[in-house]
């Protein structure tokens, strides 16, 4: 049986006839080093011999391994696949790999963090939930020199680069849009009503709140309830908001799982959507739209929250040298759909 000998460095420099030193500049992106006549020669005989580099080999010299590791929560969910997708977008543009990582709460999220070190990635990108503000184990691993990226991970320092949307906008627009129509009576069904690992869910209970507040509507807190960031629960809540003497017109659901849930539980109780009861939810997820009636949401900019911290840590890595740290906060969007309309007349 025959053996495929793998291409090396030396046989790139044979065939463009120069030395090993210059194809190795040239293919570690050195400029100045070689003539342009020279590079183009090194890299035709690099394509022309289907040379790949061994990124082990390069890492040693360059003290690099040409990987990212990225913390999410759950891989299951649109959510998170839209984030990592657009990581993985621009970091396979400068021939970065991804490795991933699932970890809610702060003890997972430390172990991934441990789990990237000791496999020697360039950099971190994390967007694991939870409402812990407490940043020690992070800032240890920003104090290694390893350039790190938090997206929507609210955190008390200033040491960190921060994506992140604002969660209170989110439910205000969503709030907003749904007392414009002249719905009062509005149910939140949150994330986790205790919240435990989601400070997403803690931020749009308040916005919910404040919206109420600023349009002089009295807050009747039995019309929040906990649906668990689950499809399954927020099927359930169901009874407690629509089994009622008094149940509401409009549901804010904070996120679009627990919204399409509430309106598929409605149908099965032969409740009208949006002559009976509108609903709102939170993300955009792509199921948005196949919903019956199509849901109206709150578009998050994960997309380009995505991009922005790939391109943030990949410009911390070229550049190898302290910045100051970068905060912005990404705008969202009203998608209005065809689950809402104004209440009942009635009201």
């Amino acid at each position: 049986m025959s053996v495929v000998r793998a291409i090396t460095i030396r046989d790139v420099a044979k065939k463009a006839n120069v030395s090993l030193s210059t194809v190795s500049q040239v293919l570690n992106g050195r400029p100045g080093y070689a003539s342009p006549a020279t590079r183009d020669r090194v890299l035709a005989a690099a394509r022309e011999l289907g040379y790949r580099p061994n990124a082990l080999a390069r890492g040693l010299v360059t003290s690099r391994t040409g990987t990212l590791g990225v913390v999410i929560t759950d891989i299951t969910r649109g959510f998170f696949t839209q984030v990592v997708g657009s990581i993985e977008q621009i970091a396979s543009a400068q021939e970065y790999s991804v490795l991933l990582a699932c970890a809610e709460g702060v003890g997972p999220e430390q172990r991934a963090l441990e789990t990237f070190i000791d496999k020697r990635v360039d950099g971190i990108i994390c967007m694991s939930s939870s409402a812990a503000t407490s940043a020690d184990h992070i800032l240890q691993v920003n104090r290694l020199g390893i350039p790190l990226v938090m997206i929507n991970r609210p955190l008390d320092t200033a040491e960190l680069n921060q994506i992140a949307w604002d969660d209170l906008e989110i439910a205000q627009r969503a709030m907003d849009h749904l007392i414009g129509l002249g719905h009062r009576r509005i149910a939140h069904v949150s994330g986790l009503l205790d919240g435990v690992g989601r400070r997403s869910a803690v931020d749009r209970i308040r916005g919910y709140k404040n919206a109420l507040r600023a349009a002089g509507i009295p807050l009747d807190e039995s019309l929040i309830v906990d649906g668990g960031y689950d499809y399954a629960t927020a099927f359930a809540t169901c009874g407690t908001l629509f089994d009622r003497d008094d149940p509401p017109t409009a549901v804010f659901a904070a996120s679009d799982v627990m919204a399409v849930a509430i309106i598929n539980a409605l149908h099965r109780r032969h409740v009208q959507v949006p002559e009976e009861v509108s609903v709102v939810g939170a993300n955009d997820e792509q199921h948005a739209v196949h919903v019956e009636p199509p849901l109206t949401t709150v578009r998050l900019p994960v997309v380009a929250a995505g991009r922005r911290a790939a391109e943030l840590i990949l410009e911390a890595i070229r550049v190898q040298a302290p910045a100051e740290p970068v905060r912005e906060t990404l705008a969202s969007e009203l998608i209005v759909r065809a689950s809402t309309a104004p209440p009942p007349s009635s009201e």
